[in-house]
């Protein structure tokens, strides 16, 4: 869920056996309403439509104060860049452990060892207009492929057919320190040379372990196209990252 107390809040919920999405107007409900779901699910009008809706979007009417629902059809954007053979329907995940808000420790509901380890990572967008950013990371596995810059890719994520995130071998290794910074400046040259700038290389995003540096999370990732200048910051800016201590980066519990 996306909660605001200014603007719309949004949900992606499971009803009837499929996922379904909820977008609340602005001051229909209060904020401690928003924030706990049972209280939520009660305070909803029925979520019910003859037809195999995709979105509802729910107002408080200014001249009866009741809710409405109005249902939407509307076939939602997925991720285009579909380039490894292995779909996994995302109802098949289970959550063993929340790493951000999009991002979790995930296994399989029956587990199937000849298509995927017992754990994995799972990345998806929770909602559309988070879409644009597993694109680009989608893009940059494609390009890292083989590479061991990065942890494996063991494929897509679909929802009722279309793709919305990605899965990730669980690599053990503890986030980079200012200590790393030789190894982590050579994991980002060879990066380069790919020619893709990473966007956000805070320190969490290197991963530290007996194989050596690799590095995650690529959603503000671009393909460069050779852009000297843009790669030269993103390395002259390393070390700093490396030193910072806000956490900044790190997801839940850091």
């Amino acid at each position: 869920m996306e909660i605001s107390s200014k603007d719309e809040s949004e949900y992606r919920l499971l009803i009837d056996g499929r996922v379904r999405y909820v977008s609340i107007a602005a001051h229909s409900l209060d904020i401690d309403t928003l924030r706990f779901l049972p209280s939520l699910l009660h305070a909803l009008p029925p979520l019910e439509s003859p037809k195999d809706w995709t979105i509802a979007y729910i107002t408080r009417q200014s001249n009866s104060g009741n809710l409405t629902a109005v249902f939407s059809e509307r076939k939602l954007a997925g991720v285009q860049g579909i380039w490894h053979p292995q779909t996994t329907d995302c109802l098949r995940l289970t959550r063993v452990k929340q790493i951000t808000a999009s991002t979790f420790e995930a296994s399989l509901t029956e587990p199937d060892p000849a298509a995927l380890p017992s754990t994995f990572i799972a990345k998806i967008a929770r909602f559309e207009w988070e879409i644009p950013r597993l694109e680009r990371e989608t893009r940059a596995y494609s390009i890292l492929e083989g590479t061991a810059l990065a942890p494996r890719f063991l494929g897509h994520v679909a929802e009722h057919g279309r793709i919305i995130g990605l899965l990730l071998e669980k690599v053990q290794g503890r986030e980079a320190g200012i200590g790393d910074l030789a190894a982590c400046q050579a994991a980002v040259k060879k990066f380069h040379g790919f020619g893709l700038t990473h966007g956000d290389l805070n320190r969490f995003n290197f991963l530290v372990g007996k194989d050596g540096v690799k590095m995650i999370d690529f959603e503000n990732s671009s393909i460069a196209e050779r852009d000297e200048k843009e790669m030269q910051r993103e390395y002259e800016r390393l070390a700093d990252q490396l030193s910072e201590e806000t956490g900044r980066g790190g997801g839940f519990g850091r």
